[in-house]
């Protein structure tokens, strides 16, 4: 009964070890804290890693179809890294921050774009001024 009691025990434990294992939390990044100075951009990426299977991270700048801008040596490949930046963008136009992730899923590398975030920098405009000196009563 004892030898019994031991191997529903065991089988327990290993059916609970091998459920656990797959549960395997997804990687994930996204961008977070995103702000706007003139004409550049501000952010930080945020990184969930628990099983660190994330290979490659990259931000890309995006207008029009075209990367004009990558952030990838400065990443860090497991947790947060802050502020990352574009700057010199140009006003009126639209712009995709894209962030793009490279992980191994069950043996299988995947590339895939996990978060974007689109935006426009709109010029602004102030009003015109207008200053007279060098006014001198006149006679009339």
């Amino acid at each position: 009964m004892k030898r019994f009691a031991l191997v529903i025990i065991a089988i327990l434990v290993t059916f609970t070890t091998l459920a656990c294992r797959g549960e395997e939390e997804s990687p994930n990044a996204s961008l977070r804290n995103i702000e706007f100075e003139q004409n550049t951009v501000r952010f930080d990426l945020r990184v969930n890693d628990v099983d660190e299977v994330i290979e490659e991270l990259e931000v890309r700048l995006v207008a029009d179809g075209v990367v004009l801008a990558r952030i990838k040596d400065m990443l860090e490949l497991h947790e947060t890294t802050e502020d990352l930046y574009f700057e010199h963008l140009d006003t009126d136009q639209d712009y995709t921050i894209e962030v793009i992730m490279t992980w191994l899923d069950d043996e299988e590398k995947k590339t895939e774009t996990v978060d974007t975030h689109d935006f426009l920098i709109e010029r602004v405009y102030e009003a015109p001024t207008a200053e007279i000196s060098n006014v001198r009563p006149g006679i009339d």
